[in-house]
């Protein structure tokens, strides 16, 4: 399953969102982010029906919250606004790659190469004692427990695909809406 996803992703048959553990991640990361940045809720709702469309309610709690804790922890770390595309682009910022690749290292069980993710997406904030981010790397744990307890698996990609992927850009998506003009569908 992996090996053919992966290969299908190099050769642009199938994107990386197309993936639904990845798609879900992404989404919730977006719209969580968002939540945080525009003190909205709706962006938490947007989240919140993405997923119950994808997954049952309970399993949408429990992947949700733990992707909504993650991010909780991830701006401690490095609070600087993340680029980021609008929650339905089907494209991946080059800060939203590292982030997944973290997580995928991590749902892998490769800890030199989440230790690396994590450096890399990090920069400057993670020159410190690696006991300093022991939260961090246990969201990310739980994020990628909470995945795998579900039989929601992650395309091992790595990072220098990913970054050949996006370009290591962070240029918004030419057809994406800019973030500002994003409208949440209302919670019937």
């Amino acid at each position: 399953m992996g090996i053919d996803q992966s290969r299908m992703v190099k050769e642009g048959a199938q994107r990386v969102l197309d993936n639904k553990p990845e798609r879900l991640f992404t989404v919730g990361l977006r719209c969580t982010i968002e939540g945080f940045d525009y003190s909205d809720i709706e962006c938490w709702e947007t989240a919140w029906r993405t997923y119950c469309r994808e997954v049952d309610a309970v399993c949408a709690r429990r992947l949700l919250g733990e992707v909504q804790y993650f991010v909780r922890v991830l701006r401690q770390y490095d609070p600087r606004s993340f680029s980021l595309f609008p929650h339905g682009c089907r494209r991946l910022s080059h800060d939203e790659s590292q982030i997944l690749n973290f997580i995928v290292c991590l749902q892998k069980a490769d800890a030199a190469a989440a230790d690396i993710a994590v450096r890399v997406l990090l920069g400057n904030a993670a020159q410190c004692h690696p006991v300093n981010l022991k939260h961090l790397l246990a969201a990310g744990r739980a994020v990628a427990d909470a995945f795998t307890a579900h039989g929601l698996f992650f395309i091992p990609l790595g990072q220098d695909v990913l970054d050949a992927l996006t370009g290591k850009s962070n240029a918004i998506c030419p057809a994406c809406p800019p973030a500002e003009m994003l409208q949440f569908p209302k919670f019937n």
